[in-house]
């Protein structure tokens, strides 16, 4: 109840709107925020807490993928695209699953916002663990999977988006080294899109997840930088 109060004190203007449209009994408009983080690797992993396979998977495991989660189609249409799968195995069934693409543009699933990958860069942007392997460190595990991936391909940093009320999200990423480059807000009537795209001040975070994790001081001065307007996000 505190949580949620501390919550409920810490919204802004935009979030209480937001709140009101989700609870609207229809949906002439959906709107959302979030914002484009990077890091660079290698960033510090902990040691696995327990040992399981981690292994690129294929179109070939997409039934034992549905089984985690029921969105087949979705899978069949990011392999099309080429668009990677990195996979957790236990005793034949995967316990969790990874995505990321290197695809020069992806298009995010919501609001088809447009995120640019540079050659330098992997865009990561799904990942689930199944209950029974959750704390066992098996994200962990993905990330420093990916990051031998990424030495063979020569590339060096990463890119997600992260919801600005994700605070759960925000702590974890930024506790690795990602750092927020560009705030994204969205809204959609009637089918159409309305965007505003604007860089991230330096120390910047969303005021719900400086409610909870502390202000800017939790960026380090590397991650406070605002990127140059040559610079791809």
């Amino acid at each position: 109840m505190r949580i949620e109060l501390r919550r409920f004190v810490a919204m802004n203007s935009w979030q209480r709107v937001e709140s009101f449209v989700g609870h609207l009994p229809y949906k002439p408009l959906k709107m959302g925020m979030f914002y484009v983080l990077r890091a660079e690797w290698p960033f510090a992993i902990p040691p696995p807490i327990r040992s399981i396979e981690v292994k690129e998977s294929g179109i070939e495991d997409i039934e034992a993928l549905v089984r985690v989660h029921p969105k087949g189609d979705v899978f069949t249409t990011r392999f099309g695209l080429g668009d990677r799968c990195l996979c957790a195995w236990e005793q034949g069934e995967i316990a969790g699953y990874f995505w990321f693409s290197i695809r020069p543009t992806v298009l995010e699933g919501r609001f088809s916002y447009p995120i640019e990958v540079p050659e330098d860069t992997v865009y990561a942007y799904d990942a689930l663990v199944r209950e029974p392997f959750r704390k066992c460190g098996i994200l962990n595990q993905f990330w420093r999977t990916l990051g031998e991936w990424m030495a063979t391909q020569g590339r060096h940093r990463i890119s997600i988006i992260i919801d600005h009320d994700n605070v759960v999200s925000w702590k974890a990423h930024v506790s690795k080294g990602f750092y927020p480059t560009t705030k994204v807000v969205c809204v959609q009537c009637f089918g159409r899109n309305y965007r505003r795209v604007s860089p991230v001040q330096p120390g910047e975070l969303p005021p719900l997840v400086r409610t909870f994790i502390g202000d800017s001081a939790a960026l380090s001065d590397a991650q406070r930088r605002i990127p140059s307007k040559t610079e791809h996000v």
